[in-house]
């Protein structure tokens, strides 16, 4: 019996730590983190700046050229975000705002804010966060 006990405790344990783990959704990044001023909002310009700050961009820009193409776009995007919504989100072409096909941190920053800011008011609520860091793999 106290054998038992003690393989099921370790189970318990094991499966706790790993829930916990998996809770760190975005490398250290809470809410707080982004949302500068402190209003439990996060505009665009506090997210660019967290986004930044973070590496994010380099994390995209897999060859280290100071610049997104299509590939590394949708590599992105499949590792990134679960479930990525094409219609709702957009393609490369849509991101690229400039036509030059690729894409700048600028570039990169507004539609990965336009992702998170489902409901389209130009914040990202605590809520939205949630919903995304929790699905994210990133961020």
């Amino acid at each position: 019996m106290k054998t038992i006990s003690a393989t099921l405790l370790a189970f318990i344990f094991a499966f706790a730590f790993v829930a916990c783990e998996n809770n760190n959704y975005d490398d250290g990044y809470a809410f707080d983190d982004w949302d500068d001023d402190s209003d439990e909002l996060v505009d665009q310009d506090e997210f660019g700046n967290t986004f930044s700050d973070a590496g994010y961009y380099d994390d995209w820009d897999l060859d280290n050229d100071e610049f997104i193409d299509e590939d590394e776009w949708q590599s992105g995007v499949t590792n990134n975000f679960d479930g990525y919504d094409y219609d709702t989100y957009g393609e490369f072409s849509d991101w690229d705002t400039d036509n030059d096909n690729l894409l700048d941190e600028d570039e990169l920053v507004i539609g990965n804010f336009t992702v998170w800011d489902t409901d389209r008011d130009g914040n990202i609520e605590v809520a939205e966060y949630e919903e995304w860091s929790a699905t994210d793999d990133q961020y």
